[in-house]
């Protein structure tokens, strides 16, 4: 079955959008994302001699040649991963519409991605970040501190702090609610300084921008607008830059640091998980990359041969 004619790639990529912020309710961010990753398949299935109107033709083999394709270009992994799952979330869509009889991204895997371990800050850099940088003066240097402090406290990815609105915020800034994948809630408590810091740059945007500006996002640009996930990046990069010398400055930096220092001091993995938002536990396993000495000390002080050994008895 073939699209008609009046509903042509264009009309089915905007009506996707659609579904997606307003049945789905994803983020900008993510809704972003899925638009370009399908955009991006729809430019090379019109490239060259490939060129192939009708989205209901594409064949399984023209995925596999884009795979191959943005392969031969170098892109990472992760990436073209991405990329597939926006392409094979588009399809699964026009099935729901009967736009195409069979999604041609069935049977297709995600290509297989190398286990990385994750950069994160040592304790004495995170404590350096917060006790010793100069973060400016005015409403923006409480606003970045602030921005800072709650992706190292909360463990929160950069589209979860751009998507903060100031209604997310419990009465008091003792809590807030975190809208993360999947359109997933959590509630996340804010530690004494957090919430010390919130009312600090509630007062401070109200002044600079007046007090509709406390009626939506959190974090504002300098023309008033949502600070956005590029200029987040760029901030955090620049304030990671005075205390670390990781080659990787991003904002996942200080959500590996919540979840590692969290892990180095005792809290358990299953508690960090639901801290995070992961839907799975085998995301969060990856933080169990803990220094060998830390390990040592945990397993001396909890195991009971463990105790014996170290107290001089002998097996």
């Amino acid at each position: 079955m073939g699209v008609p004619e009046s509903l042509a790639f264009e009309e089915w990529l905007r009506r996707f959008e659609m579904y997606l912020r307003f049945e789905r309710r994803y983020s900008d961010y993510t809704v972003t994302g899925y638009v370009g990753d399908v955009s991006s398949f729809h430019a090379y299935q019109n490239s060259g001699e490939r060129e192939c109107g009708d989205i209901a033709l594409t064949s399984r083999e023209c995925v596999r040649e884009w795979l191959a394709d943005m392969t031969r270009s170098g892109l990472a992994v992760t990436t073209i991963n991405r990329r597939l799952e926006g392409v094979r979330y588009f399809f699964r869509y026009l099935q729901r519409e009967g736009a195409v009889q069979q999604n041609p991204t069935c049977g297709i895997s995600r290509l297989r991605e190398p286990r990385r371990l994750p950069s994160y800050l040592r304790k004495d850099e995170a404590e350096r970040l917060f006790e010793n940088v100069d973060y400016g003066e005015g409403w923006r240097g409480v606003r970045d501190r602030f921005l800072l402090l709650l992706l190292y406290s909360l463990g929160l990815r950069r589209s979860e702090a751009a998507e903060l609105r100031w209604q997310d915020f419990s009465k008091g800034y003792t809590s807030v609610r975190v809208r993360g994948k999947g359109d997933k809630d959590r509630v996340l408590p804010l530690t004494d300084e957090l919430t010390r810091l919130a009312c600090e740059y509630g007062v401070a945007v109200e002044s600079e921008f007046g007090g509709a500006s406390r009626r939506g996002y959190v974090f504002l640009s300098d023309e008033g607008g949502a600070l956005g996930v590029n200029r987040i990046y760029r901030a955090v990069r620049s304030y990671l830059g005075c205390v670390t010398t990781l080659a990787y400055r991003g904002p996942h930096v200080l959500r590996h640091s919540f979840a590692t220092h969290m892990l180095e001091d005792g809290a358990d993995i299953l508690s960090i998980k639901e801290l995070l938002g992961h839907a799975s536990l085998s995301s969060t396993q990856v933080y169990t990359h803990v220094d060998a000495e830390t390990m040592r000390s945990v397993y001396v002080k909890a195991h009971p041969r463990a105790r014996a050994l170290k107290d001089g008895d002998v097996m």
